[in-house]
């Protein structure tokens, strides 16, 4: 980027918060009715973000939980996953989680999405969470929101070299010993011990994957306070998903103007192919059949029912 551009962008997002901040004096956004998305890197978070932000009444705030660029407590950025206690009524996270839904704890980063019309028209904040899958079942118990949060969800194999693509820190992936004894207190040993005797990158990450979303999903089926979407459905049948959050959400959002097939802008590679099922099988051209068996074995070991690696779609 050259030094004139580098300019413009502090001086625009100067500009971005200081005008947010200005016009927070004179609104609220009620925490109520703040919307989120939660999933896991390369999941289709973003993608999602983007067609829901066409409902002109709300304002993105971008991943306030990035170790790096978000708003996260000092205390926490070395965590790439934040984690609380369900039902823990007493968490100091609590009020961090109040300031970032209601544009009370914002900076450059966290505003990118934001534009001039959003700021001064929206009533609604629209929070995209990668990194805080983990906390959804605290949120969900602590507050009342008149909007579920949406959960998405992606194939292992795909997600998973799809991060790998992206030169993602698998060290970074992999969740602190406090957070996973938090999570599993009864079987992290096990759990660990099987992990770490797994031979490649693409298994371990796979087996994050069925921890993070078997935490989820286990809570989901007790509680049914989530919106689950998954990836190769929203893909294939975009206007049938996103009848599901909008009607939940009782939006005015018309879904016959928008261009479901745009790519995102986290199509960093610009290889999206037009066929939705050209683009879900790309991966398994990526990988061997041992490779795929492999990873069976590590979805079976963790009771994970909703994808197989020979499969391209969720299993129904």
């Amino acid at each position: 980027m050259s030094l004139f551009n580098k300019v413009k962008y502090k001086l625009v997002s100067y500009g971005t918060i200081a005008l947010t901040k200005f016009v927070c004096l004179f609104k609220s956004y009620p925490l109520d009715k703040s919307m989120m998305i939660f999933g896991e890197p390369r999941s289709g978070t973003t993608w999602l973000m983007e067609l829901l932000s066409n409902y002109k009444k709300c304002i993105v705030i971008w991943e306030p939980l990035n170790p790096r660029h978000g708003v996260v407590p000092v205390n926490l950025k070395n965590e790439t996953r934040i984690f609380e206690n369900p039902g823990n009524k007493s968490s100091l996270l609590e009020k961090f989680i109040i300031d970032v839904l209601t544009l009370k704890k914002i900076n450059s980063w966290t505003m990118n999405y934001a534009t001039l019309t959003s700021i001064l028209s929206s009533s609604n904040t629209l929070t995209k969470f990668v990194r805080g899958t983990l906390l959804l079942p605290w949120i969900t118990d602590i507050f009342s929101f008149a909007y579920k949060p949406v959960f998405i969800i992606r194939h292992p194999i795909a997600m998973t070299l799809s991060q790998m693509k992206g030169a993602l820190d698998i060290k970074k992936e992999m969740m602190s010993s406090s957070v996973f004894k938090c999570i599993y207190p009864s079987r992290h040993e096990e759990y660990q011990t099987f992990i770490n005797g797994l031979n490649s990158e693409l298994e371990r990450l796979v087996a994050m994957w069925c921890l993070y979303h078997k935490y989820i999903l286990d809570f989901q089926n007790q509680k049914g306070t989530l919106i689950v979407i998954f990836y190769e459905d929203l893909l294939v049948n975009p206007k049938e998903e996103l009848r599901k959050i909008i009607s939940s959400w009782k939006l005015d959002l018309h879904i016959d103007s928008l261009d479901l097939r745009k790519p995102s802008q986290s199509d960093f590679s610009k290889q999206l192919k037009a066929d939705p099922m050209a683009q879900l099988t790309k991966w398994q051209q990526e990988i061997s059949l041992d490779e795929i068996s492999d990873v069976q074995s590590i979805l079976d070991y963790f009771e994970i029912g909703i994808y197989n690696s020979h499969s391209v779609l969720p299993v129904k």
